[in-house]
């Protein structure tokens, strides 16, 4: 019972970070394209 409350939790650390990796990916991209909007204004 605790091998799989251990590996459970694993996973659901792995989608966390994933989630937050992202989200990092979804700014940067954003934020990449209004610079090159406003840049190219």
């Amino acid at each position: 019972m605790f091998k799989f409350g251990y590996i459970k939790n694993v996973e659901d650390q792995i989608l966390y970070q994933n989630k937050n990796l992202l989200l990092e990916f979804l700014k940067y991209v954003i934020t990449d394209k209004i610079f090159k909007v406003v840049a190219s204004l």
